[in-house]
């Protein structure tokens, strides 16, 4: 099977600490690199050690902002972002590789948020409710791997 052109940067704020956490993270992530070259950088989580809320925002926006480059399209996972459903992903998707994009960036922040400054762009919901990060994490990537399913017609999404 031919992967997609594209590559697919998760830029999430913290470690995945708990085993299932990262065996769930794992298998989707195995699964996804059939489809599409995808990466996960991990930036430090800084809340509680020694800064306030505010400092570890701007701290940890910043090395994302520092991740982030000029030709990607960026997603803020955001629980007041767009609401997707995963044909509507699929169809960012295709529309994003047959208008020759190379480069998704989706951002996962920590538990007090991200900058202002990285709300900008497009922001994409998972739930209407709160995620923990690392369950976002796990999402995304299933979504994804559904999202290049459903582009395919494979069964998967059924």
């Amino acid at each position: 099977m031919l992967a997609y052109p594209i590559h697919i940067q998760i830029i999430v704020v913290g470690k995945l600490r708990q085993d299932f956490w990262r065996a769930a993270a794992e298998q989707y992530l195995g699964r996804l690199q059939h489809y599409a070259a995808t990466s996960i950088t991990e930036a430090r989580d800084v809340l509680g050690r020694g800064r306030s809320e505010s400092e570890a925002i701007a701290e940890e926006s910043k090395e994302i902002t520092r991740r982030l480059r000029p030709e990607a399209l960026v997603i803020l996972l955001d629980k007041d972002g767009k609401k997707f459903s995963s044909e509507q992903l699929a169809g960012l998707l295709k529309k994003e590789i047959e208008g020759g994009r190379r480069l998704l960036q989706f951002i996962i922040g920590g538990p007090a948020g991200v900058a202002p400054e990285l709300r900008a762009g497009l922001r994409l919901s998972l739930s209407a409710m709160t995620l923990p990060h690392e369950l976002a994490r796990v999402v995304l990537l299933e979504q994804l791997y559904r999202a290049f399913t459903i582009l395919r017609g494979e069964k998967y999404h059924k």
